[in-house]
This record gives structure tokens, C-alpha cells and sequence, in this order.
């Protein structure tokens, strides 16, 4: 089993990656290979609406993302993390989101698993999962938990949750 961890936070190993890391953490005491992305490494460009991926194959944009959702269509199981930023994911997720219209065309991420996770100040997140039940429900994927966590903006709020981290460690056994 393959599980990929992407994280849609700018702050390298904060609370969002934190969380990422946990879950593949479970996934990889159960037997899992991991890899582990974060999107602001990545040059990542907005969808362009140019629909050419409608037609066959995949996106045009000659940008990491290709090779991202060529690894993503080989893993059985994706955890998913964002903060929440005005009431939604962060912009480079939302980018990200929209770039895997091609692989909805073509249903390349069906049957796979999925760990949603929402860090947030204290609320907000509600957006966020419901365009993680969409996305899943479109992509005919299986949300197995989305996770919201409340930080109220304590850089190290998940790294200091002992019950949080095995909790987090336990949706990844069980993806």
C-alpha cells in the first residue's frame, strides 16, 4: 500500500505538516510505503480552464503538478492538509484542488482512500471539509475521516497533543 501525505500549509513543520506526518506515521507502523509533499515546495500553477484535459491524458500545464498526480494515481490512499484561511483551504490547495479536474474526467483517483485534515485558529473549517466530501464524492474516492483541529494559533498545538497525535496515528493505521 502506497499513502501520500500533502500538506497546503506555508509554514514548513508547523501544525499542519505536524499532522500530515502523524497520520503517515500510522500508515507506515501498519505497513505502508509514504511519501510525504508540500505544496509551497512545488511550483504549482492555477488551473487555466483550457479544458484540454477533457479530451484525453491528463493536464497541459508543464508544472510539478504532472508528475504529482501521476504519483498520486499509483498511491492507494492520500492524507490531505490544510490550514484554514478565511473560512477555506489555503490558496495553494485550492490550487491544487482545481488541477486535479483532469483526473475527475477520468476517474483515475476512484476506489482510493482519504484523510482530510483541518487545522484552524478556532473555527472556520466547515467550508473546507465540505469541499473535501465534494471532491471525494466526485473523484469516487472514500473520506475515511476528516479531522478538524483547533490551534488557536499555537505554533506548536498538534506537536504538544499527545491524544491528537495518536489519534491522528490511528486514521493512518486504518488507511
Amino acid at each position: 500500500m502506497k499513502v501520500i501525505g500533502i500538506s497546503g500549509s506555508p509554514i514548513a513543520e508547523g501544525n499542519t505538516d505536524t499532522a500530515v506526518r502523524a497520520v503517515l506515521d500510522g500508515a507506515r507502523a501498519n505497513g505502508a510505503e509514504v511519501e510525504f509533499v508540500r505544496l509551497y515546495d512545488l511550483e504549482l500553477a492555477p488551473c487555466d480552464a483550457c479544458d484540454a484535459c477533457t479530451a484525453g491524458g491528463g493536464c497541459v500545464i508543464p508544472d510539478d503538478a504532472t508528475d504529482l498526480m501521476a504519483r498520486m494515481k499509483d498511491a492507494d490512499a492520500f492524507v490531505f492538509g490544510t490550514p484554514v484561511y478565511w473560512y477555506h483551504v489555503s490558496g495553494v490547495f485550492k490550487n491544487f484542488a482545481d488541477r486535479t479536474y483532469a483526473s475527475y474526467h477520468h476517474k483515475d483517483f476512484a476506489g482510493k482512500r482519504v484523510a482530510a485534515l483541518m487545522v484552524q485558529h478556532s473555527l472556520g473549517a466547515e467550508e473546507a471539509v465540505a469541499l473535501f466530501n465534494h471532491w471525494c464524492e466526485d473523484e469516487q474516492c472514500t473520506l475515511v475521516e476528516a479531522v478538524t483541529i483547533n490551534t488557536a494559533s499555537r505554533p506548536d498545538a498538534t506537536a504538544g497533543d499527545a491524544g491528537l497525535l495518536a489519534r491522528l496515528r490511528r486514521l493512518g493505521e486504518r488507511l
